[in-house]
């Protein structure tokens, strides 16, 4: 796909673990996770990078070492930008003092508690935890983007992209 100019490209890494078989989340298996991340950014010559991990309450220390251990590998002129659930943006948010440069709320297919969150957005309120207000994340099938100022804004998208995707995306603004 091309992209018009302008138009930043991130390049984005998920971490997905197998809720049947537990991963051990052993030091081997973090300094190895941020190894390849690094090759990752190495590989498509990009100065920044976006995580993205879902991790559950018991994988929290894990990925809170493992974006030390990746800010320890790409330095302080690396942008590093994590996504975070909505949850994690409350009163008795978990980020605080995690060394990226960015969390990202994702605004899509949050359940039953999404259109209170849009509305408290729209409406000018805002997430508890000040590391949550720089940016968010839409889903290109669920486009529904409040309207906050000055954020920077990722698009998600769970097909393949395709031309009519960015369309939808700039019609949105």
């Amino acid at each position: 796909m091309r992209m018009p100019a302008g138009i930043n490209v991130l390049p984005v890494i998920r971490i997905q673990t197998d809720v049947t078989r537990r991963p051990l989340l052993s030091d081997a298996q973090r300094r190895r996770t941020a190894e390849l991340i690094d090759e990752v950014m190495r590989t498509t010559q990009s100065n920044g990078v976006q995580i993205d991990f879902d991790a559950l309450v018991s994988e929290r220390k894990f990925y809170a070492r493992l974006i030390g251990d990746l800010r320890s590998r790409i330095g302080p002129g690396s942008f590093l930008s994590i996504t975070v659930l909505v949850s994690w943006c409350g009163e008795r948010s978990w980020l605080k003092g995690l060394p990226a440069d960015e969390f990202v709320p994702m605004l899509f297919s949050m359940g039953p508690e999404g259109p209170a969150v849009f509305s408290r957005l729209s409406q000018g309120g805002d997430f508890s935890a000040r590391e949550c207000r720089a940016a968010y994340g839409l889903s290109v099938d669920e486009l529904r983007p409040p309207q906050v100022p000055g954020r920077r804004r990722y698009f998600f998208n769970p097909r393949p992209w395709k031309k009519q995707d960015l369309s939808s995306i700039l019609a949105a603004k």
